[in-house]
């Protein structure tokens, strides 16, 4: 009975193994697109992403996409971590194979997302240098443009 039971335990893991690959690969993707957006930003400017139609709006989507998937993993891992624990270890090879395919894909999104932090730091400062420009060029213009409104008048000292 025992034997059937961690059978059972062991097809739950993959299954849930099966899902959480799934639920990574569609990560994977989503975060895939992050990366051309974010390269789209970079490369061609602000101004001219942020005027194609749509785009921000699904920046936004994949982020929020980005959110679901990573709640779906959360619950998925603590489910696979809960059967891990209970499973019989004569199972555990092949339990490790699973962890090592798993392993990898979360190095590949760990890199992915790397990437994509660089690229949204590296906008981040292009616009605030930009803003700084702007700012400067405000107080530059506001100075020559400032007229002296006292030239025109006279000052009279009535206290003698």
């Amino acid at each position: 009975m025992s034997n059937k039971n961690s059978n059972s335990q062991l097809e739950c893991i993959i299954q849930i193994s099966g899902r959480l690959n799934l639920s990574v690969k569609s990560y994977l993707e989503k975060t895939m697109v992050l990366e051309g957006i974010l390269k789209k930003l970079v490369d061609r400017g602000e101004k001219e992403v942020f005027e194609e139609d749509g785009l921000v709006f699904k920046l936004n989507e994949v982020l929020e996409q980005r959110e679901v998937l990573i709640h779906q993993f959360n619950e998925l891992n603590q489910e696979y971590n809960r059967l891990t624990k209970v499973l019989d270890r004569g199972h555990f090879q092949q339990l490790e194979l699973l962890a090592e395919e798993r392993r990898q894909t979360f190095e590949t999104i760990k890199d992915a997302d790397n990437n994509n932090m660089q690229m949204m730091r590296r906008l981040h400062d292009n616009s605030q240098g930009k803003i700084k420009k702007v700012e400067e060029g405000k107080k530059l213009h506001k100075a020559y443009q400032h007229t002296n409104t006292l030239s025109d008048g006279i000052f009279i000292d009535k206290r003698k």
